[in-house]
């Protein structure tokens, strides 16, 4: 059962570091244009944390221990639904998240900020050949 707390109010611009156990929100946070970092695998708790105040970020994560651990437990939004669904409802609740926020402006693989083609210095020469858009 979900606890009921009160809707977290963040500062722009959200960052959210999410952790090992929510790639898959951490893509469509992504592809919804928030600044969304997952640490290296292996990455030990307590550098996710200090990773995640050092940058201004919202730990987002499902793990109890993580939280425990934490000497910043302000920073770290535990997620207490199970399923990519019913965590993108909780953390749209708790963070006041707009889904619409600047769609498809980030890499859902990597987190690179998307440049439309119009803006980008056109190639040339035989290097036009090569740029591949996607």
């Amino acid at each position: 059962m979900l606890s009921h707390q009160p809707p977290l109010t963040p500062l722009p611009p959200v960052r959210i570091l999410c952790d090992e156990m929510l790639l898959g929100l951490a893509g469509w946070l992504r592809i919804a244009g928030y600044d969304t970092r997952v640490p290296d695998p292996g990455t030990q708790d307590p550098q996710v944390v200090a990773s995640a105040v050092r940058e201004g970020r919202w730990l987002i994560t499902r793990d109890r221990g993580l939280l425990t651990q934490s000497s910043t437990p302000e920073v770290v939004v535990l997620l207490e639904s199970q399923g990519l669904n019913a965590n993108c409802q909780e953390l749209s609740r708790r963070l006041n998240l707009n889904w619409l926020h600047a769609p498809f402006s980030r890499c859902k693989r990597c987190n690179t900020r998307l440049i439309p083609w119009s803006e980008t210095p056109q190639p040339q020469g035989q290097q036009a050949e090569t740029v591949v858009s996607y």
